[in-house]
């Protein structure tokens, strides 16, 4: 068989590969571009891998490596509601989506009001850390939420009686709170 265009070089005392024209897909020399796709016989290497082939073995192990990091981890479907929150007071309920929508997770504190030091929830349980997109306050405290825990990184202020059905740039960011008391 020769080197010229459309053929690839043989493996040495094996068929020869060649290209059908216009398949993009090798097939042995002396079948037609219509007949079955051939077969690898005993102790055949196969010549090439085209891109089509080399895309799906790579989305076959980034699916099976991707998989094996979230095997461990709940499903968030079962963290539903939570409270958290020493006081008798619900001061605000946040929701994992848009519009209020989803698993919630409602905040107690002290009557905001009634007391001048601000009430700090470090970290939010777990499974809340940055999945807040949403949260209805009530009129007790104004809230305080931050990117970080323990209060640190830019933060954002939220109106006591004030609904957010979205966050905006503090979607999926919540990771601590404050309750503090309305300057009104």
């Amino acid at each position: 068989m020769g080197d010229g265009p459309g053929f690839i070089r043989p493996v040495p005392d094996e068929p020869a590969l060649r290209r059908a024209r216009g398949s993009g897909r090798p097939h042995r020399a002396g079948r037609r571009p219509g007949d079955h796709p051939p077969t690898l016989e005993d102790g055949e290497m196969p010549q090439r891998l085209g891109s089509a082939g080399l895309m799906a073995a790579g989305v076959g192990m980034a699916l099976v490596l991707g998989a094996a990091g979230t095997a461990d981890a709940t499903p968030r479907a079962a963290v539903e509601s939570v409270r958290i929150g020493s006081g008798g007071v619900l001061v605000a309920v946040a929701h994992e989506h848009a519009g209020h929508q989803g698993a919630s997770i409602a905040f107690y504190a002290q009557k905001c009001r009634d007391i001048q030091v601000p009430q700090v929830i470090d970290d939010l349980p777990w499974g809340w850390n940055d999945r807040i997109s949403s949260i209805r306050i009530g009129p007790e405290c104004h809230l305080l939420t931050y990117e970080h825990s323990g209060g640190k990184g830019r933060f954002l202020q939220l109106s006591a009686g004030a609904s957010y059905p979205v966050l905006g740039f503090f979607n999926d960011r919540v990771s601590s709170v404050t309750f503090i008391r309305p300057w009104s």
